[in-house]
């Protein structure tokens, strides 16, 4: 049985999502967060003045159809409520989430994705300008001179 539920952003705008009852919080944050371009660790949603956890289920908070969430958009959220620059990189974390919820449960693979994203902070953070040339040269297929390399 599918539930069609609407999200209404605080400050303008909504959205309606058709979802499954046994669809976690984290699930909806993931199709808000595609419908509505906001990155997941900056997302809130609210029912009846009350925070959703990411690990429950629309079941467990007994959402049906017709129900309408609130959504609060936090500035520069991390996941640990900390605030810092929203990553650029949103659509493959998104993506990354949806293919560990796949395989893991919703706690496991919450635990996953912030250690995935705490190791890919920490090592761009230690990259030298000579890295990022190498990784930018082989992206890019250069020579050492500048040029091209046919592919």
């Amino acid at each position: 049985m599918a539930v069609n539920l609407t999200v209404k952003v605080l400050q303008g705008g909504e959205c309606t999502l058709m979802m499954s009852p046994d669809d976690s919080i984290q699930a909806v944050k993931e199709k808000v967060a595609i419908e509505l371009s906001v990155p997941i660790q900056q997302q809130r949603l609210v029912l009846r003045g009350k925070t959703l956890s990411d690990s429950q289920t629309l079941e467990s908070y007994k959402i049906g159809s017709g129900a309408k969430l609130h959504l609060v958009i936090l500035k520069n959220a991390t996941p640990d409520g900390s605030t810092a620059p929203a990553h650029k990189s949103d659509a493959l974390w998104i993506e990354l989430s949806t293919v560990l919820n796949k395989h893991f449960s919703a706690d496991d693979a919450k635990r996953v994705l912030d250690e995935l994203r705490k190791d890919f902070d920490y090592n761009l953070r230690i990259m030298s300008l000579d890295d990022v040339e190498r990784l930018a040269r082989h992206g890019l297929r250069l020579q050492p001179d500048g040029d091209a390399c046919d592919a």
